[in-house]
C-alpha cells in the first residue's frame, strides 16, 4: 500500500496540470478570437455555457434509481418517484441528475412523503440539448401542474435558482429548499466570462443571445430582485462560505430579499459535499416536514 501511495499523489497532480492547461488555452482561444471575430467567439461561448454534459451516474446513484419507480413527466421529463404522500421535487444544479439529491430520499419517505427526483431538461435522461435557469423553471411549473401542487422543492445550483424564478412565476409549493444557489442569472454569466477571458465586445454579444435563449433579459432573471415582492412561501437557504462555485454572499443577498427566508450556514462543505451531510440533509427534512431551523 506505501509504494501506491506516491502514484496517487503523482496522479491528482497530472490532472491538475492537466485542468489548468485546458483553462490557458480556453482563454488564449477565447480571448484571441473575441477579439479578431466577436461574433464568432460569442457563438461558440453561447453554445458552451449552455450545452450540458451527461455525465454517468456513480453506482450508488443507480442502485438508489432502480429501487424507485421510473416516471415519464410533461415533455419527456425523465423522474424517478418513491414513497406515498405530499409531493417534493428533489431538482439537480448543472450537468447534474435528480438522483444526486439521493441522501434526501430515504429521509422524506420515512417522513411520509412522495418524493419525486426529476431529471431536468437536457440532464440525465430526459430530451433535449441547451438549458438554463428559466428552462428548469417553466419545467418545474409543468410537472407541478401534471402532479398535482408541491408541498415542497428541493434544489441544488442551478435547481435552486429554477426553484426561485418558478415560485415568482406562481408555482403551487408550501416551502423551498435553496442549496448553493445563485441569486442572479448575471453573475453566472460574468463568473463563466472571466473563467474563459471573453472580451466585452464578445461578451455583449454572448448576452444578446442567452437572453434570445432564455426569453429574457439575465437581468430579468434575477432572483434577489423578484422576491422583493409580497410573496411569503417559506424557503430555507442552505450555502457555505467555502463555496468556490456559487459565492456565499449569493445567499445572503437571496435572504435579504426573500419574505419568510432563512440562512442556514454550514461549514467546509463547498458546493457539493452538502448534498451528503447529514446535518445538512436533517435540517432540509425538518423544514419540508414544518419545522423551521434557526439561522
Amino acid at each position: 500500500m506505501a509504494k501506491r501511495a506516491p502514484r496517487r499523489r503523482g496522479g491528482r497532480l497530472r490532472r491538475r496540470l492537466r485542468r489548468r492547461l485546458r483553462r490557458r488555452l480556453v482563454r488564449l482561444w477565447f480571448g484571441t478570437l473575441g477579439r479578431v471575430l466577436p461574433p464568432a467567439a460569442a457563438g461558440h461561448a453561447e453554445r458552451l455555457f449552455s450545452t450540458p454534459k451527461r455525465l454517468p451516474r456513480p453506482a450508488w446513484e443507480e442502485e438508489l434509481r432502480r429501487s424507485g419507480t421510473p416516471v415519464t413527466l410533461a415533455g419527456g421529463l425523465a423522474a424517478t418517484a418513491w414513497g406515498d404522500g405530499p409531493v417534493v421535487v428533489l431538482l439537480h444544479g448543472w450537468e447534474g441528475r435528480g438522483t444526486q439529491l439521493g441522501t434526501f430520499v430515504g429521509p422524506l419517505v420515512e417522513a411520509g412523503r412522495r418524493v419525486l427526483a426529476l431529471d431536468g431538461p437536457a440532464h440525465g435522461d430526459s430530451p433535449g440539448r441547451t438549458a438554463n435557469p428559466m428552462v428548469f423553471a417553466r419545467a418545474l411549473l409543468d410537472v407541478a401542474a401534471e402532479v398535482g401542487p408541491l408541498e415542497a422543492v428541493v434544489g441544488h445550483s442551478m435547481g435552486a435558482a429554477a426553484a426561485g424564478l418558478a415560485v415568482a412565476r406562481g408555482l403551487p409549493v408550501d416551502r423551498v429548499v435553496m442549496i448553493a444557489g445563485p441569486a442572479s442569472f448575471m453573475h453566472v454569466i460574468e463568473r463563466f466570462e472571466a473563467a474563459i477571458g471573453l472580451p466585452p465586445r464578445a461578451s455583449a454579444r454572448l448576452r444578446a443571445l442567452l437572453a434570445r435563449r432564455a426569453g429574457a433579459a439575465p437581468g430579468e432573471l434575477d432572483i434577489a430582485r423578484l422576491m422583493r415582492s409580497s410573496l411569503r412561501v417559506p424557503a430555507l437557504v442552505v450555502h457555505d462560505p467555502d463555496d468556490l462555485e456559487v459565492p456565499f454572499s449569493e445567499a445572503e443577498a437571496i435572504v435579504r430579499a426573500w419574505p419568510g427566508a432563512t440562512l442556514l450556514r454550514t461549514s467546509g462543505l463547498g458546493h457539493r459535499r452538502l448534498l451528503r451531510d447529514p446535518d445538512t440533509v436533517g435540517a432540509a427534512v425538518a423544514f419540508v416536514t414544518g419545522a423551521r431551523p434557526a439561522a
